[in-house]
């Protein structure tokens, strides 16, 4: 009854206000609600448009709740948890949907969506074995980049028609580009010369001409390990769908590379991923790690403008440091495989 209550209290303009200040002020929830446990989690990254996400402990279950007033964000997400659900790999399972609404008036220019999913109890793929993440992610991953890209799946994610192979990689091309040249325009003097030998070499690149669903946000914090056997053995939970896009299937071991700290694990997962993948029939050939860490810089890129779009001035010679220190590890990694 906790989560009926729930739905009907979100369509209330002045209730999702006050949910979207609940990291802020204290939170006092309705007198119906009262019987729902409200934890706020908290995000990592500064934002622009106002969003919160709660797990909420209720007599029901546990469930996953998120408010954004980035409302495509939130279609997204739960268009790609459905389109996932049923894919029923015996590695990788996604959150299921429970309710949704896109567009909540909150005032004359704003909206605010709404989802609710399943709460997940695993293990913090930060925490498991690194053994577990290279045996389960690959296959998982490869799963998720297995399913078909045509105008019904593309239009029930994005609410847009695929365009042709051709005109989706120019886009792409264009899009690494614009990362490298929004970053240079905040970037500090000092790296701008190594950004741009970087971009040189992302821009020449051939990359091969796959393309897939890829999660776009993939880092360990959005993993978690299930305990519970699978029929199929035990397997891992990917959640956090907001970012999902069409991209080269590198694109989500690029990440997980380069947001764990080109770690041992994220590159054994890579080479398992690429082996899995070259041992299939291909009209585009078999994945290089070149493109991986081309688009490694890519991720890179697209970090650091945010970094330095929000990093306080004292922090920004440790940001430099930093980033210098991923650039010439992405360069060297380049020349050992070319």
């Amino acid at each position: 009854m906790s989560l009926a209550n729930l739905r009907r209290r979100l369509y209330e303009k002045d209730f999702l206000n006050s949910l979207l200040r609940a990291d802020q002020n204290r939170f006092d929830p309705p007198e119906d609600l009262k019987d729902i446990q409200w934890e706020v989690l908290p995000y990592y990254l500064p934002f622009a448009y106002p969003r919160i996400t709660f797990h909420l402990h209720t007599k029901d279950g546990e469930y996953l709740l998120k408010l954004n007033t980035e409302t495509i964000k939130i279609h997204r997400e739960a268009a790609a948890c459905r389109q996932f659900y049923s894919f029923n790999s015996p590695a990788l399972t996604v959150p299921r949907v429970y309710a949704v609404e896109v567009q909540v008036p909150l005032h004359k220019y704003q909206s605010c969506g709404w989802l609710i999913t399943e709460w997940v109890n695993g293990i913090s793929a930060v925490k498991v074995a690194d053994e577990i993440l290279v045996n389960l992610l690959p296959q998982g991953l490869l799963y998720l980049h297995e399913q078909a890209i045509n105008d019904s799946t593309v239009e029930a994610i994005y609410g847009l028609k695929m365009p042709g192979h051709t005109i989706a990689l120019e886009i792409l091309r264009k899009r690494r580009k614009e990362y490298f040249e929004q970053v240079l325009e905040v970037c500090s003097q000092k790296l701008i010369r190594s950004i741009r030998q970087l971009e040189e070499m992302v821009c020449a690149h051939p990359f091969t001409d796959h393309l897939s669903f890829i999660h776009g946000d993939l880092h360990v914090n959005n993993i978690k390990y299930l305990q519970e056997a699978h029929e199929a053995g035990y397997r891992l939970f990917l959640f956090d769908w907001e970012d999902v896009s069409i991209d080269h299937p590198l694109c989500d071991l690029a990440n997980l590379i380069f947001s764990d700290g080109f770690s041992r694990r994220s590159q054994q997962c890579l080479d398992a991923y690429i082996s899995l993948v070259n041992k299939l029939p291909s009209e585009y050939g078999p994945l290089s790690l070149l493109d991986a860490w081309m688009l490694a810089a890519v991720c890179f890129a697209r970090n650091l403008r945010w970094k330095f779009s929000t990093v306080l001035h004292d922090d920004q010679q440790t940001l430099e440091r930093e980033a210098e220190q991923a650039i010439e590890k992405i360069i060297s990694q380049y020349l050992c495989n070319s």
